[in-house]
């Protein structure tokens, strides 16, 4: 093969040497890395939509907290930024919440990839429906679409577990 290509006209090797080049780098594409990565799913709700007349319901410094996160976690530990997603305040719905882990870092991390899920807003408690919980309560997160009134968008321990679990790596 290197006799023909030291025979072969130049102009004819430059297309074959960019094929021998590229060919072999497909095969290293995104979807088959090898080395773990870390990503981080940053949730900080100072804002709720229906808390504005609820005393105590905002809570001033929540966003600072995930934005604080973020900083450590590209600063000290080198987190790809494009692999931080940051929800913050009204943004922060439970549907937002849910995609975020569910399908963002769902499709995109790997076995054996690190993630982070930080949340700093309102918890709370609602009736455990699957009777694992001793005290008859499971704790909740708050997020920004929650009700004062009402646990229907409440994400209870249990769901989030289930989100996390879903995930395919174990180190979350």
């Amino acid at each position: 093969l290197l006799d023909r290509l030291q025979k072969m006209d130049v102009k004819r090797l430059g297309p074959l040497a960019v094929m021998l080049t590229v060919v072999p780098l497909l095969a290293f594409g995104p979807a088959e890395r090898v080395a773990p990565t870390h990503w981080a799913l940053l949730v900080g709700i100072s804002d709720y939509v229906h808390f504005d007349d609820v005393e105590g319901g905002d809570l001033p410094g929540a966003q600072y907290d995930a934005m604080g996160m973020r900083d450590v976690l590209l600063q000290r530990y080198g987190f790809p930024e494009e692999n931080i997603r940051l929800l913050l305040n009204q943004e922060a719905t439970r549907e937002a919440i849910e995609s975020g882990v569910r399908e963002w870092l769902g499709a995109n991390t790997r076995p054996g990839d690190n993630v982070v899920v930080f949340f700093a807003g309102h918890g709370s408690q609602m009736w455990d429906e699957s009777g694992d919980e001793d005290d008859g309560l499971d704790e909740t997160i708050a997020p920004a679409d929650v009700s004062p009134t009402s646990t229907d968008f409440d994400i209870s321990d249990d769901m989030f577990g289930e989100w996390l679990r879903d995930l395919p790596t174990d180190n979350v």
